[in-house]
């Protein structure tokens, strides 16, 4: 017994799955997606394409697990004399400010082992500035949010930053 496309489809967009359109046969799957195209994006080459959209409520969102929610901090770009530094001129810093930590990694016998010292608001040295996910989240006005595990902070640095 075959199930009509249409069928398929109206139960696909119920379950909210593209897993079941594999049941649809090709055909009928290319005339469907010409149908249901996604929209096209106003902002194709605005800044900020595929970023994500967070306000300031989102700040105060609890981390899970072993994972670390880092601001990371951003070099100056302009010298005291207003010149731009170019990409490569600009020093990688591995600095960040942390702004969530989460409660700590489930080991396999059930017990969480404890993050390490570090709470939000303490500025730390991080072994990968870039995080573990696809890319930074970057805010509104520029600051770039991270994704870190607990285990890539290599350091705490004690009394903050000077300022340049």
């Amino acid at each position: 017994m075959q199930i009509p496309a249409l069928t398929i489809l109206l139960l696909c967009l119920a379950a909210h799955t593209a897993s079941c359109f594999t049941l649809i046969s090709p055909s009928i799957r290319r005339s469907l997606a010409l149908h249901f195209e996604k929209p096209a994006n106003p902002n194709k080459y605005g800044k900020g394409i595929g970023r994500l959209e967070l306000d300031t409520a989102a700040l105060t969102a609890q981390t899970l697990y072993d994972m670390v929610l880092v601001e990371r901090l951003q070099p100056k770009v302009e010298t005291e004399t207003g010149l731009y530094k170019g990409q490569e001129e600009q020093p990688k810093l591995h600095i960040c400010k942390v702004l969530s930590v989460g409660s700590g990694r489930e080991e396999e016998n059930g017990i969480i082992a404890s993050m390490p010292d570090i709470k939000p608001g303490d500025t730390v040295v991080v072994k990968n500035p870039w995080g573990i996910g696809p890319k930074d989240e970057e805010l509104a006005d520029g600051r770039k949010l991270s994704y870190l595990r607990g285990q890539d902070v290599a350091g705490k640095i004690e009394g903050g930053l000077i300022e340049e």
